[in-house]
């Protein structure tokens, strides 16, 4: 469960990105999924499984992007890991 810790928050997205290493050791992000507009009350009880749409994820590493919206216009934004394994 991911705790809320800004007041006035309207909303919530929650972007999943794909960690990728290519051969020569670059890094890049791939898009994996996304959750628009949940609301403070399903923000709050949001959990990943390590599904999608009822399918699993292969094991690996993810990056999470949540930005929200507050009742006053002010736009908050927080990134981190996850890593998957199976």
């Amino acid at each position: 469960m991911i705790k809320t810790v800004k007041k006035g928050i309207r909303q919530y997205c929650i972007l999943i990105l794909t960690l990728i290493l290519s051969v020569n050791q670059t890094a890049f992000a791939q898009f994996t999924f996304e959750i628009p507009k949940l609301t403070t009350e399903n923000f709050r009880n949001f959990s990943m499984d390590g599904t999608y749409k009822e399918q699993e994820l292969p094991a690996g590493i993810y990056i999470i992007r949540i930005t929200s919206s507050s009742s006053d216009g002010s736009l908050f934004e927080k990134i981190g890991g996850i890593t998957l394994i199976r």
